[in-house]
């Protein structure tokens, strides 16, 4: 049965922030001002850009969202804070580069680059990861070898008590490039004292979640799929090693 992790840590992060347990400010409400610097960088849209854009493979999409993505990771800006024109230019990017780019690592070699290699979710238009996490939770992805793997959130300083919570997983791919992972513990940092137990995720012990590659070229990792509530999403990963 597949459940989304992301999904129930958005309900245990809502239930501690209810219960007194997270800081008050724990980054829920939205951040103008840390959208700022996306309103002055204007995208190129001009006609030679767009021809060029056809010529190369869509190579001006995927270099102008990968320079977008570097910034929003370095200065810390999740999804959930941009404007809904900026969120739209990028969707548009990642589409247009899943469509007219041939993937340079084919996607059914993706298992095979995946071990040893950690991964940040930079994007996502998914609505769960849009609308039900802290602004300051970060979602990582830590391939440990061929078949274990800790998928985790981590909190910035504003979530007082709580550092991160991980699910130590099993995982598989397969020849299309979906990467499917089986939760088997679920731990959290919380006040310095490491893998502690979270007996609220119990229910999470051998379901399963995946990601559903797109597009992959070693540091940059498209998924395209269809949610829960038949939305179609995209999120875009970053090679965090």
């Amino acid at each position: 049965m597949r459940t989304s992790f992301i999904r129930l840590l958005a309900i245990f992060s809502m239930n501690m922030a209810a219960s007194g347990f997270l800081y008050a400010n724990s980054g829920f409400p939205m951040a103008p001002s840390s959208t700022r610097w996306f309103h002055q960088s204007p995208y190129p849209t001009n006609l030679a850009a767009q021809k060029e854009s056809s010529k190369d493979s869509c190579e001006f999409e995927l270099q102008e969202l990968r320079a977008q993505l570097n910034a929003m990771k370095a200065k810390g800006i999740s999804s959930k804070e941009l404007d809904p024109i900026t969120r739209a230019a990028f969707v548009n990017y990642a589409r247009q580069i899943v469509a007219k780019r041939p993937s340079p690592i084919a996607l059914s070699s993706v298992a095979a680059q995946l071990p040893g290699s950690s991964w940040r979710l930079v994007f996502s238009t998914e609505a769960v990861t849009l609308g039900a996490l802290p602004n300051d939770a970060t979602v990582y992805l830590h391939f440990v070898d061929e078949s274990d793997m800790n998928y985790s959130l981590r909190f910035s300083e504003k979530t007082f008590g709580l550092d991160a919570i991980t699910a130590q997983s099993k995982w598989t791919g397969d020849a299309r490039g979906v990467i499917t992972f089986v939760y088997d513990k679920i731990t959290t940092d919380v006040f310095g004292f490491k893998n502690v137990g979270v007996s609220f995720f119990g229910l999470l012990q051998g379901r399963s979640n995946c990601v559903q590659s797109a597009y992959f070229d070693g540091n940059f990792w498209i998924e395209e799929a269809v949610g829960p509530d038949g939305e179609k999403f995209v999120s875009v990963y970053l090679r965090d090693d």
